[in-house]
């Protein structure tokens, strides 16, 4: 049950950063964020991890999410996922690794997006 949770999540998290950043809501964003916070407190070793979430929903659920700051922090979230993949279990290697594939995508993509289209829909 845990393993399908947690399947279901990484699946849920790479569709949204694979998804188009037209359409991608802070409140959706915040959702997914709040999420993972709620699985990883229920694992050790994730406090840093944690705080690069809280950091992006609380970014995310500002008034007006500034790119730069959401851009360091998926940023973030891509690096340290790649350092936890060593210590994750063999059935999540491949899935984290696309995972970070997504987070750096995400991240690219949020760095030539002219204004950041989030900011539109949190007005």
């Amino acid at each position: 049950m845990v393993q399908e949770h947690s399947d279901k999540l990484i699946d849920v998290t790479i569709d949204f950063l694979d998804g188009n950043l037209d359409t991608a809501l802070p409140t959706d964003g915040a959702s997914l964020t709040r999420d993972w916070i709620t699985a990883l407190k229920k694992e050790d070793g994730f406090d840093e991890l944690i705080t690069a979430l809280q950091a992006l929903q609380q970014e995310l659920t500002s008034r007006a999410p500034q790119a730069s700051r959401v851009r360091t922090l998926v940023n973030k979230l891509g690096e340290l996922t790649a350092r936890a993949i060593p210590e994750a279990a063999d059935t999540y290697y491949s899935a984290l690794n696309d995972l970070v594939r997504a987070l750096t995508s995400f991240g690219q993509r949020l760095s030539t997006e002219q204004p950041l289209s989030i900011n539109k829909h949190n007005s």
